[in-house]
Order: C-alpha cells, then sequence, then structure tokens
C-alpha cells in the first residue's frame, strides 16, 4: 500500500516511470475486470488503452493516493459502459471461463448469474469476486451505499430462490454459495 501511494505521488509530479510501475501493477486486474464485460479481445485491449490514457491525463486530480485500484477501475467501468452505448449493447457479465476448468457446481452458480439482472450482477461480481468494498463500490457505480447494499442483498435473494428452483427440477447446487 506504502508502495503504491509512493508511486501514485510520483506520477502526480510528473514521473512517467512511476505511472508505468503502477500500470504494470494493476494490468492483470484491469484486464480481468474487462474481461468480464467484454468479450472481445480487440476491444478489451481498446478498452484498456482508454483506461489508461484516461488515467495517465487525469493521475493529477486524484486525492487520496491509497484509492488508486478504486479510482482506476472506476475509469475502466465507465469506459466498458460506453463501448455497451456505442456498441447499443445491454451489459452482459457473463463470468464464464471454459467449462473444463469448473467444477459442475460453480458451472450452476455461473448460469444462474448469467441470468441475474446487470444492475444486481455487477456489485455482486465486484464485492464477491473481485473484494471491493461496499464503500468502493458505492463510489465505483456511483450510487449510495444503501442502494449497493440492498442490490447484493436482492441479488442474493434472486440466486437463492432461482437455486431452490432448481434444487426441486434437478439437484441444483450447493448452498455454501448463498
Amino acid at each position: 500500500m506504502q508502495n503504491v501511494n509512493r508511486l501514485v505521488k510520483a506520477a502526480q509530479s510528473g514521473d512517467n516511470e512511476a505511472f508505468i510501475e503502477l500500470i504494470q501493477g494493476y494490468e492483470k486486474v484491469l484486464y480481468n475486470t474487462a474481461r468480464r464485460w467484454i468479450h472481445n479481445e480487440e476491444d478489451i485491449a481498446d478498452i484498456m488503452q482508454e483506461t489508461i490514457l484516461k488515467a495517465y491525463e487525469k493521475v493529477g486530480t486524484l486525492r487520496q493516493p491509497k484509492y488508486f485500484n478504486t479510482w482506476i477501475c472506476k475509469i475502466l467501468i465507465n469506459e466498458c459502459n460506453q463501448y455497451f452505448r456505442k456498441e447499443h449493447k445491454v451489459l452482459d457479465l457473463r463470468t464464464l471461463p471454459t467449462t473444463h476448468e469448473m467444477d459442475t457446481s460453480k458451472l450452476e452458480l455461473e448460469e444462474l448469474l448469467k441470468e441475474l439482472p446487470a444492475k444486481y450482477k455487477m456489485p455482486l461480481v465486484l464485492f464477491y469476486q473481485f473484494g471491493y468494498s461496499l464503500q468502493e463500490l458505492s463510489e465505483m457505480l456511483q450510487e449510495p451505499l444503501g442502494t449497493i447494499k440492498s442490490r447484493i442483498h436482492r441479488a442474493k435473494q434472486i440466486l437463492k430462490n432461482a437455486n431452490e428452483n432448481s434444487n426441486k427440477e434437478k439437484g441444483g447446487i450447493r448452498n455454501e454459495y448463498f
């Protein structure tokens, strides 16, 4: 954390090498986050390039270096949303890796997630899979903290109900995910 703070402060002072080091440290996180929404590698590369360019141009506006991760992910999410608006597509947080990488329970969970509306899926995935705090999600998604909490709660309820219906039909998934 101190290293990130130091690098952000150096980048804000015009140290290009510090900015490059910051981006290299977050490149995988940015790619994986973009990959959750965008499934075309060329589009992901374009979105990441735009994200990095905007971050470079605006790094001086970041008031608290400790929030660099939240800040750059917010830029990335905005770029993904802009991509979807431009393409007239609905945000779809498909999170399925190849089927041979997952066991049946996780595949069933992923199938349930695919059916979840995006306004519930986004905070749920960012909270549980990427480990963002509720406060960070509130800032990133520009929603009140209470809205974030209720959407995560509602998402879990929807998944739980869908799982219970699935259990009745074919066995469903283990409740450990809820």
